[in-house]
């Protein structure tokens, strides 16, 4: 779960983060010494010639053998779906407490030792059964609303 939401953060805020920072150019860190202008101003641009010659040539790389990386990916992702699922196959683990280190690790004593020492740990079951039944009757409230907005044209809201 923390991969999909690092995943979505990052599909939604780099994008906004790069064109602020291309917008803002960061131009009130520029130096007021004439002698920190002279470093400063050839390396900026010696850093944009080589930032452009980059990305050209990197688009030119991807694009001029387009063909190559969509085969390789598509071999890539064939041979990753016939290991998973041809051989050796899915497998799930045969008992309940699936260990991933060994006994001694902290997290492995927790979940062997420690847990039955928590309420929550021990009424796990019965707490999602009524966060489940409460939350799926504010749901149909919910959606009783909204159809009643909807039946009333949403004139006296």
């Amino acid at each position: 779960m923390t991969v999909i939401a690092n995943f979505f953060l990052m599909i939604t805020w780099l994008p906004a983060c790069v064109i602020v920072s291309e917008h803002c150019k960061l131009s009130t860190l520029s130096p007021v010494n004439f002698i920190t202008r002279r470093i400063i101003r050839p390396l900026k641009s010696l850093g944009d010639k080589v930032t452009i010659g980059f990305t050209t040539f990197l688009t030119g790389l991807v694009l001029r053998l387009r063909w190559f990386w969509l085969l390789s990916l598509a071999i890539t992702a064939s041979a990753c779906c016939s290991i998973v699922f041809h051989y050796p196959g899915l497998q799930l683990p045969d008992y309940m407490d699936f260990q991933l280190f060994h006994d001694t690790h902290p997290f492995e004593q927790y979940d062997l030792v420690y847990s039955r020492r928590f309420w929550f740990e021990r009424y796990e079951m019965v707490l999602i059964l009524l966060m489940w039944i409460y939350l799926h009757h504010i749901y149909i409230y919910i959606c009783i609303y909204i159809i009643y907005l909807i039946r009333i044209g949403w004139r006296r809201c």
